[in-house]
C-alpha cells in the first residue's frame, strides 16, 4: 500500500498539467487493477484444478488471452482441460462468463448496448474510449449491436415455442396501441400505420383506482379532442375527482398542424389531486424531465409548439379539423372500393348499416 501511495504522490508532483496529471493518475489505477485483476483469475484458476480434474478432465495446456472489461483490457493465462469423449473446456472462462472468441465481457457489452441505445455508433465509441479503460471502433459496436439483436431474436423464437405450448385465453375485448399494428389472422393479415386509438374512459374505469397516475402515449394522436367523433377518447377531455389518478399524455405533435419534425410535448392532468401525497408538483415533474433532455435545445421546435398550441385555440381549429375528417372518410370510402391492394383499417358496418 505505501508504495502505491508513494507512487500516485511521485505523479502528482511530477506534472503541473491539470488534466494530464489526472490521466496519468487513471492510467496508473486502471493499470493497477488490471494487474490484480490477472493475479486474482490465476489464483482461481490453480484452485480450480482439483474440482475439475474430479470429473474426469486432464490438464492440457495453458493458454493465454485478453478479454476488455469495463476498466479495460485484462491479459490472464488459463488451463484448458481435455477428457475423452467430451469437449475441451476453460472451467476459468465458464465461470467469468467469457465466450469463447469474444472480446468482450459481459458488462462491457452491455454498457455499450445502454449507450449505443441513445447514440449513434461513432458516439458510442467515442464515450467507451473516453470514459472506459480499453478501445473500440464504431464498427466494432455495430457489431455488438448486431449481435445482441441476433439473440434477443433467438430469445423471442424460443419464447414464442414455450408460449404456443400452453392454453391460449380467450378475452373478450383487446385493446391495441401503437405507431404501426400488424393484425395476423387464419384469413388475411392486416397493416395499419395509423395507430389504434383507446378508450380512455374505459381504461381509467378499470385500472384508475390501481395507480396514482397513468401515461397515455398518443403517438399518432393528439387532436382527439377537436373531433367530435373522437371527443371521448380523449383523457384529457374527462372529469376527474380526488379518487381518479393523475393523467400524463405524451403527444407527437409534427402528426398535427403546425409542429414540426421531432415536435412533441408532455400534458398533465392533475389538479385534481392537490393536497394528496401522490401528488407531483411542477417543480419536482420538471426536473424529473431534465433529468433526461438535451442540453442544445431545439428553438424551432420549442417555436412550432407555440404556434401549434396557438392554433389549437383557435376558433378555426373545430372547423379545420372537421374538413380533415371528412376528407380522411372520403379517402377512406375510394381506397375500399378501388383498391384491391390496400384496406384501411375501419369497421365494416357503422350503425348495423355496410360502409
Amino acid at each position: 500500500m505505501n508504495s502505491i501511495v508513494t507512487e500516485i504522490a511521485n505523479i502528482i508532483k511530477s506534472e503541473d498539467n491539470y488534466i494530464k496529471r489526472e490521466r496519468k493518475i487513471i492510467c496508473f489505477f486502471l493499470n493497477l487493477i488490471k494487474e490484480i485483476m490477472a493475479l486474482a483469475l490465476a489464483k482461481v484458476d490453480d484452485e480450480m484444478i482439483t474440482k475439475v480434474k474430479a470429473q474426469g478432465y486432464q490438464i492440457d495446456k495453458k493458454n493465454e488471452r485478453s478479454i476488455n472489461m469495463a476498466f479495460g483490457e485484462v491479459r490472464y493465462v488459463r488451463r484448458r482441460y481435455v477428457c475423452p469423449g467430451k469437449q475441451a473446456r476453460y472451467p476459468l472462462d465458464e465461470l467469468m462468463g467469457f465466450d469463447k472468441y469474444k472480446r468482450y465481457s459481459i458488462l462491457a457489452v452491455k454498457n455499450i448496448l445502454e449507450v449505443s441505445s441513445v447514440a449513434t455508433y461513432r458516439n458510442t465509441a467515442l464515450a467507451a474510449n473516453c470514459l472506459s479503460g480499453f478501445n473500440i471502433s464504431h464498427m466494432q459496436v455495430g457489431n455488438l449491436v448486431k449481435m445482441a439483436e441476433k439473440n434477443i431474436k433467438a430469445g423471442q423464437e424460443a419464447d414464442s415455442r414455450y408460449d404456443a405450448a400452453g392454453t391460449k385465453k380467450k378475452v373478450p375485448v383487446l385493446y391495441l396501441e401503437g405507431d404501426g399494428v400488424v393484425i395476423k389472422g387464419t384469413k388475411s393479415r392486416l397493416e395499419t400505420y395509423d395507430g389504434v386509438f383507446y378508450n380512455a374512459k374505459y381504461l381509467i374505469e378499470k385500472l384508475g383506482r390501481l395507480c396514482d397516475y397513468i401515461l397515455f402515449d398518443c403517438a399518432w394522436g393528439g387532436y382527439e379532442q377537436f373531433v367530435d367523433v373522437l371527443r371521448d377518447l380523449s383523457p384529457l377531455q374527462l372529469s376527474y375527482g380526488p379518487d381518479d389518478p393523475g393523467i400524463l399524455v405524451t403527444q407527437s405533435i409534427h402528426k398535427q398542424q403546425a409542429g414540426i419534425a421531432q415536435a412533441s410535448q408532455i400534458l398533465k392532468k392533475d389538479g385534481h389531486l392537490k393536497g394528496q401525497k401522490r401528488y407531483v408538483d411542477h417543480k419536482h415533474f420538471n426536473h424529473a424531465y431534465l433529468k433526461y433532455v438535451t442540453k442544445s435545445y431545439s428553438y424551432p421546435i420549442y417555436s412550432s409548439l407555440v404556434v401549434n398550441a396557438k392554433m389549437a385555440n383557435s376558433p378555426a381549429c373545430k372547423s379545420w379539423w372537421d374538413d380533415t375528417v371528412k376528407l380522411s372518410i372520403k379517402f377512406r370510402k375510394r381506397l375500399l372500393k378501388e383498391s384491391k391492394l390496400f384496406k384501411p383499417l375501419v369497421p365494416l358496418k357503422i350503425n348495423r348499416k355496410l360502409q
